[in-house]
């Protein structure tokens, strides 16, 4: 009897620890360095269009996804927008930048085409569930409990006054993280989101600056 309600106890602390019932609020952030080089021209930035595949994004029964359509307090084409606006202004990459200006002398769109952050238990804690005691000992001894997937793929078009196109740079990263149960998940993998993020946004700061003459 006392077995059984071990048992009982164990899978209930199992759902609480990877259930997808609560929202989890994730905000997209980057902190890079001073551009070396800044690109004297101004630039509008138009909003993103986000093409993540929905089905990517989704809550699901045992995990958490950060980037699902609740978890941010506008969308995430405008977070993403946003984030890339604030670096490429303050960061000096070009020498002016907006998001509502006709006269700018180069127009910037967007798209972002996989944008993916989640959490869920690893094999090990699926398979070994029927075996309360081995789970346990497995779980206390640091064999990882979840794993976080994240996959970032980010296009950038640049047109002129004309709506000549420019340029296209496209830049992507993904990462995988296992964690045991003495790590908190649902903290750690939001930072390990914008990790991502901050790895593509510097890729294509870095295509755009190799273009520089492209812009003068």
């Amino acid at each position: 009897m006392q077995f059984l309600f071990c048992r009982i106890v164990f899978f209930c602390v199992l759902s609480i620890m990877f259930s997808s019932c609560f929202t989890a609020s994730y905000s997209p952030y980057v902190s890079l360095d001073v551009s070396p080089t800044t690109i004297k021209r101004s630039l509008l930035i138009e909003k993103f269009i986000d093409e993540t595949d929905e089905s990517e994004r989704k809550k699901f029964i045992i995990g958490c996804s950060f980037t699902n359509p609740n978890s941010f307090t506008s969308s995430l084409a405008t977070e993403v927008t946003n984030t890339i606006a604030v670096d490429f202004s303050s960061k000096s990459v070009f020498s002016s930048v907006y998001l509502k200006n006709e006269d700018a002398a180069y127009i910037m769109k967007g798209k972002i085409k996989k944008y993916c952050s989640k959490v869920r238990p690893t094999v090990f804690a699926y398979s070994s569930l029927p075996t309360l005691g081995f789970t346990l000992i497995g779980l206390l001894c640091g064999i990882p409990a979840a794993v976080a997937k994240v996959d970032i793929e980010i296009e950038l078009s640049v047109y002129n006054r004309n709506k000549q196109l420019i340029a296209t740079y496209t830049a992507a990263a993904d990462i995988k993280k296992h964690y045991n149960i003495y790590h908190d998940r649902y903290l750690e993998t939001p930072k390990l989101t914008n990790k991502t993020l901050k790895e593509v946004v510097l890729d294509l700061r870095n295509q755009i600056l190799k273009d520089e003459k492209k812009f003068l």
